[in-house]
């Protein structure tokens, strides 16, 4: 790592207790994200199903902010034809995790993400999750694992 916090990229993940296939089938369809994958977790009292996609980005390469990237995969939710769109409002969990490497400048970093953004966000029944990633070699985890 260059030791500058950065914006890293964006992943949508989303749980549901249904099979998420056809929905991931549908958005990476339409999207400029790339699809992890769908998988079915084990769970002792009822079959669930979870599903991620990176969002870094566009036709134009890796993305400096989140809100480009965001403000496109919620164009596609919000597009979506009733049979997704009730996948969609069937998942229990909808989370947008913005990431970050955390280096140790610029004094300050800001990014944004506008109130419409917010808003859609919140009308899409979507959360909002910051992950920071500090630089390698300086957490305890990495101190941790010199010492074998």
């Amino acid at each position: 790592m260059d030791e500058l916090t950065r914006y890293r990229t964006t992943d949508l993940y989303l749980f549901s207790d249904d099979d998420l296939t056809p929905l991931a089938t549908a958005l990476q369809a339409r999207l400029p994200a790339l699809c992890i994958g769908v998988n079915r977790l084990a769970h002792p009292h009822r079959e669930a199903w979870y599903c991620n996609f990176s969002i870094d980005g566009g036709p134009d390469g890796p993305a400096e902010e989140p809100e480009p990237g965001i403000a496109a995969v919620l164009a596609v939710i919000e597009a979506l034809d009733p049979p997704q769109r009730s996948a969609w409002a069937g998942c229990s969990q909808r989370v947008f995790d913005v990431a970050y490497d955390c280096g140790r400048g610029p004094f300050a970093f800001r990014q944004e993400l506008s109130a419409e953004t917010l808003g859609r966000l919140a009308s899409a029944g979507a959360a909002l999750r910051v992950t920071l990633y500090s630089e390698p070699g300086t957490s305890q985890e990495d101190s941790d694992a010199g010492r074998d």
